[in-house]
C-alpha cells in the first residue's frame, strides 16, 4: 500500500480575509470587498495573479489552483 502524501496547506481566518499558508509561506489570500450597498465579492489573489469570485467556496478553489500552477512554474529571472 502506497503512503499518503500529506499536504502542509492551511488556511488561516482573519477579518475579512482568508490566507493560505504552507509552513511559514504565504501562498495566497481571499478578501472580502468593502462595498456598501453592493452584493458582497471576494477578491482572490496568488503571487501577482488577481480575480474576483461571488463566494467563499469558489475563491478558496480559484486561490487552490492557482497556487499549485504557481508553484510548477520556473522563475524567468
Amino acid at each position: 500500500m502506497g503512503r499518503k502524501k500529506t499536504t502542509d496547506l492551511e488556511w488561516q481566518r482573519g477579518y475579512r480575509c482568508h490566507t493560505l499558508w504552507r509552513r511559514h509561506e504565504r501562498l495566497g489570500k481571499v478578501s472580502l470587498t468593502a462595498d456598501e450597498g453592493n452584493d458582497p465579492r471576494y477578491l482572490c489573489e496568488v503571487g501577482t495573479v488577481r480575480g474576483e469570485t461571488d463566494n467563499l467556496l469558489a475563491a478558496k478553489k480559484w486561490v487552490l489552483r492557482q497556487a499549485r500552477i504557481h508553484e510548477v512554474q520556473l522563475p524567468l529571472f
